[in-house]
């Protein structure tokens, strides 16, 4: 559950293409991604857009990687770089969201050790890495393009002075977002930046900050044509893109036998299937080319919807394949649980077998949603759910 004053980002992204005045958002960075609720914001705010998740210490990967599986959207891809990777990818993103990591001032009433976290040495510190952060990802950004960026606290230093530093540095320039009036929200101005500042004592939420600059459409980047994973043409509808000779990406292709099968699986259309080792994973085909030129230019966790493992002539449905909202049902033994019954499949624990059905895979739904799979062998229904991820606490 994100925490309620970080949900503002939704506001700013619908604010600024809900009028249908700029063009649609095909290619999204998540900059400083992990735990995964701004990505999973974005996958519902963007659903048309392919989003590109990343997360530098790889340690808080695995958590990225779940919130992106339970969220089911598949039109997301999971890296692990230091953002100056991307200047490989000269204007290949709409938008971009720093969410930067801060000195935590919004959350002192939150998370009181946060407190004795907090120096003027480390607001400092702070404020650097920002700036390098912002810098980094900018050859990235397309011109015309959006960047958001957010902290969680007050420091002028990581705020208005760094998008003052930026309007400086970068040529960029400031956005304005309307904000409704009854929410509370205070606008920050300073140094002809204008910012969005959520605190305590005004809004239901933790302190927030929040502001939009946008690139100059007549900026000419200085990564431009410098690349040697992509030249500079942006995923435009309709425009081709080019890819420069890389290693090849380390998928392959489905047979085109079994992306028959698979197509069953999911309602609506415009499905390709790709192949990491065993596990097939569904990624829209008008995403896989985004997916290629990424792998072009760096090591890529996870992407699409982990659908399926070969097994010889098998299709072994993977737990993600559950999760999504596109999934149909109608291919399938559906089960559908009750609460006890849900929390005992949330828990990892074998359920009763019905007593109609037959033998196979069971998909487990609770209030229409799907939880996960079991195997029905019988005598007994074998529960398929992650057991990394399973309820350790009882009532």
């Amino acid at each position: 559950v994100q925490e309620a004053s970080s949900m503002l980002l939704d506001h700013v992204v619908r604010s600024l293409y809900s009028s249908g005045s700029v063009e649609p958002v095909q290619t999204v960075l998540d900059a400083c991604a992990a735990p995964g609720g701004k990505t999973t914001l974005l996958a519902s705010a963007l659903p048309g857009s392919f989003i590109v998740a990343n997360e530098v210490i790889r340690s808080r990967v695995p958590v990225l990687v779940e919130n992106v599986t339970k969220w089911g959207t598949g039109n997301i891809a999971v890296t692990s770089v230091e953002v100056n990777k991307f200047a490989a990818l000269p204007g290949f993103f709409d938008l971009i969201v720093a969410d930067a990591p801060c000195s935590g001032e919004g959350l002192f009433r939150k998370q009181p050790d946060a407190r004795s976290e907090w120096s003027p040495e480390n607001a400092h510190h702070c404020s650097l890495r920002q700036r390098r952060i912002l810098m980094d990802v900018w050859p990235s950004l397309r011109p015309g393009g959006y960047l958001i960026y957010s902290t969680c606290t007050y420091n002028p230093a990581e705020n208005e002075q760094n998008l003052r530093w930026l309007l400086d540095e970068a040529g960029a320039e400031i956005v304005n977002i309307t904000m409704p009036e009854h929410w509370g929200i205070s606008t920050v101005e300073n140094g002809g930046t204008i910012g969005y500042a959520c605190y305590p004592h005004r809004v239901r939420g933790e302190g927030f900050f929040i502001a939009v600059v946008r690139k100059n459409v007549s900026e000419t980047d200085s990564a431009a044509g410098k690349s040697a994973a992509i030249k500079q043409t942006p995923f435009r509808s309709g425009t081709p893109y080019k890819t420069a000779p890389y290693k090849s990406a380390p998928y392959e292709t489905v047979p085109k036998e079994t992306a028959a099968k698979l197509n069953d699986w999911f309602t609506g259309g415009g499905h390709q299937f790709i192949r990491y080792g065993k596990m097939i994973h569904h990624i829209g085909a008008d995403h896989l080319p985004r997916l290629h030129v990424l792998h072009g230019a760096m090591p890529v966790r996870y992407a699409g919807i982990e659908t399926a493992e070969a097994i010889r002539d098998e299709l072994k449905p993977a737990h993600a394949a559950a999760l999504c909202p596109f999934l149909n049902v109608d291919n399938f033994q559906v089960m559908d649980l009750t609460r006890d019954e849900a929390l005992t499949s949330l828990r990892s624990e074998p359920l009763p077998a019905p007593p109609s059905g037959g033998k196979g895979w069971v998909l487990v739904r609770y209030n229409g949603l799907g939880l996960g799979w079991l195997k029905h062998a019988g005598n007994r229904m074998n529960n398929y759910y992650p057991r990394n991820w399973r309820i350790r606490m009882r009532d």
